[in-house]
């Protein structure tokens, strides 16, 4: 991890792993690249780039995609299903594809679910593993979710498979453990839902898939190996009671009554591949990079690099208190490491302190991190 140190005092983050998802080139200390050009692509079975290889379904969706050779689902995948209205419907779609400047693809699709019109946008690009993909949902009004008027009905509302969600179906064995983040943690999991705040995955011992969010993501193991992203729920007993009661900031401004998800509705995710040798921390830096990413910016003399030498570890802050800089570390890995900082491509002097800052202990250029910590450390 890098960082990029303006002599005003103000910190911009740099990591020269991250890609921009959507066809732009990768990160690097140049001049911004400006954006994406879309060429249209001729209608076809198959779609190709250097990593990946593409083929839509007829009525939306795909019916695979290989990234680097290795199958990603066994079946349709991409498509969204829910109980809309008190009936189980699937989305019916069309596919349009696009190239983008430096190869990478992108392909839209436009359709309907239950008369509910939406658009998908997919992105592949060989700069990084992951499938990006971002959806506008057109709501109308309809319930979403098992249909019902009666707030006292036993059948629970939150149950993720009567909801709107996008269906993939991955190609991996039938024991499956799930994956998530939780605050400073990874977790593993044999839970039906797989809930996290960045990175939701599941894996069978050899390969995986994962999910990242920008905030807030589950991935649900459903039945005969299918795999679901919930995405919208509307029930009159959760946004309007049996009794008549209404949620004020659901009521319509010209006081018409209440709107069962009325409007657009916006959504984006990625989706990546993994083999077992990756490190559960390593698919929560990424899920991290997606939520929170980082644009190009050309390089100034006026900017110092500092460069964070600390595996399994993220950092959580870097700040200046009283003309002194420090960073904040934790280990995510449960290993422990051994944690090196270069400032100005030079070894910089390190010493531990509290959380309010209390430097203790000698100055050394390494600090030891225990597993499961958090630690401050004043960059000299």
């Amino acid at each position: 991890l890098s960082l990029l140190l303006p002599r005003d005092g103000v910190s911009h983050r740099f990591n020269p792993s991250m890609r921009e998802l959507s066809g732009i080139a990768p990160f690097g200390l140049t001049e911004a690249v400006p954006a994406a050009t879309e060429i249209p692509e001729p209608m076809c079975g198959e779609y190709k780039t250097k990593r990946f290889t593409v083929t839509p379904h007829p009525q939306g969706g795909f019916s695979q995609i290989l990234a680097d050779g290795k199958k990603l689902f066994a079946g349709r995948s991409g498509y969204l299903r829910g109980v809309i209205d008190g009936k189980d419907c699937q989305s019916t779609g069309r596919i349009e594809a696009f190239r983008l400047n430096g190869g990478a693809l992108r392909l839209v699709e436009k359709g309907q679910i239950a008369e509910m019109a939406y658009t998908i946008r997919w992105h592949f690009n060989d700069a990084c593993p992951e499938i990006t993909f971002d959806m506008e949902l057109c709501a109308d009004g309809r319930m979403i979710g098992r249909k019902s008027g009666d707030i006292h009905d036993p059948f629970s509302a939150y149950i993720h498979e009567e909801k709107l969600r996008m269906i993939l179906l991955p190609a991996l064995r039938e024991e499956r453990t799930g994956i998530c983040d939780r605050p400073f943690a990874c977790e593993r999991t044999v839970e039906r839902y797989v809930q996290g705040y960045y990175l939701a995955a599941v894996t069978d011992g050899s390969d995986g898939i994962a999910v990242y969010s920008e905030g807030g993501v589950c991935l649900d193991r459903e039945d005969e190996g299918v795999c679901s992203i919930p995405l919208a729920f509307a029930m009159h007993h959760i946004w309007d009671d049996a009794q008549g009661t209404i949620n004020a900031s659901m009521i319509s401004q010209d006081n018409s009554g209440v709107h069962l998800m009325q409007g657009r509705y916006s959504y984006r995710y990625a989706i990546r591949a993994f083999a077992d040798g990756m490190r559960d921390h390593q698919l929560l830096h990424e899920a991290v990079d997606f939520a929170q990413p980082v644009f190009e910016t050309r390089y100034s003399p006026a900017l110092t690099a500092l460069t964070i030498d600390a595996p399994g570890c993220e950092l959580s802050a870097l700040f200046t208190d009283k003309g002194r800089l420090f960073v904040r570390l934790y280990d995510i890995g449960g290993e422990g490491c051994v944690a090196k900082i270069h400032l100005g491509g030079r070894p910089a002097r390190l010493r531990c302190c509290t959380m309010l800052c209390e430097e203790s202990g000698d100055w050394s250029t390494s600090v030891s991190i225990p597993p499961k910590k958090i630690m401050t450390l004043r960059v000299g």
